[in-house]
């Protein structure tokens, strides 16, 4: 959805739940429920679902009792909760125009699970990937346009490293909403990770950030814009050599064959989320 429209749907709820109420500490009724009055950020993976972060940096999933589609798109969305909590105990609705949707559920959700409802919303049916109209007026922005929450820009990327679990990547937190490491977790297994290879990025939306949307991948031994493992600083417009000491457009390590397999099929990456939040 454009950019002023989910920001208008933000200071939607914000107003009409906070009615009255103050800045001041608030303690929820129970553990599973969220502040209306502190929401930060939405998205609707599907008809029936939202998430939701609050200012804190919980992160909700919140099931409703009926379709109500695009809500997301509407700048007039409401959520209607006794004192501003939305726990999912009944009489509780997000209100689009006139129409009122049932709250059913509410719960705290992870933030691979969070990160997952953001893709989702961004994909129709017939599987292909839609981005927001973002209209912009007078200087342009060159910082980050899309959500720390999911997202990380290649360009504050400061070092990796890789586990089982597929690859960590430390980040400016100062560039990135605070976090410092992201989770990147690949389709599949890629061994030609290991060793002291040179990485790149590659966004395959061609939007400058790596969310893990179709085509986002991570590139070995590629020349410009690459990133070394912890501790071995940036790479960046620096050639690239081979272990034998010759000019490379891919940094020999291990098997030749999959430094090159790495430099042009890459790695794909399946989701991106932040490692150090709540």
């Amino acid at each position: 959805m454009p950019v002023a429209t989910r920001a208008a749907l933000f200071a939607a709820i914000t107003l009409l739940a906070a009615h009255g109420g103050t800045a001041e500490a608030r303690t929820p009724p129970a553990p599973q429920c969220l502040d209306a009055r502190q929401v930060g950020e939405v998205f609707q993976s599907d008809a029936r679902t939202l998430a939701l972060v609050q200012g804190d940096g919980r992160r909700f999933r919140v099931d409703l009792g009926a379709d109500c589609p695009d809500i997301t798109a509407n700048s007039n969305t409401r959520m209607l909760a006794a004192d501003g909590w939305m726990c999912g105990a009944g009489n509780e609705y997000v209100a689009v125009d006139s129409q009122l949707c049932p709250v059913a559920a509410v719960e705290p959700i992870t933030p691979a699970e969070y990160a997952g409802h953001a893709r989702a919303s961004q994909t129709s049916a017939d599987g292909s990937t839609t981005l927001a109209t973002v209209v912009v007026k007078g200087e342009q922005r060159r910082g980050f346009a899309a959500s720390h929450n999911y997202c990380f820009s290649p360009r504050h990327v400061r070092g990796w490293s890789e586990d089982p679990q597929g690859v960590v990547v430390e980040v400016n937190p100062r560039r990135s909403g605070g976090h410092r490491y992201y989770r990147v977790e690949l389709v599949r297994s890629c061994p030609h990770l290991s060793g002291p290879v040179e990485i790149s990025f590659r966004s395959g939306m061609g939007i400058g950030v790596i969310c893990g949307n179709p085509g986002d991948d991570i590139r070995t031994g590629t020349r410009g814009n690459s990133v070394s493992g912890f501790g071995g600083g940036s790479g960046r417009g620096l050639p690239l050599v081979a272990s034998n000491g010759r000019p490379a457009d891919f940094l020999m390590t291990g098997s030749d064959r999959l430094q090159i397999l790495g430099a042009k099929s890459g790695c794909p990456i399946r989701a991106v989320y932040p490692m150090d939040a709540g």
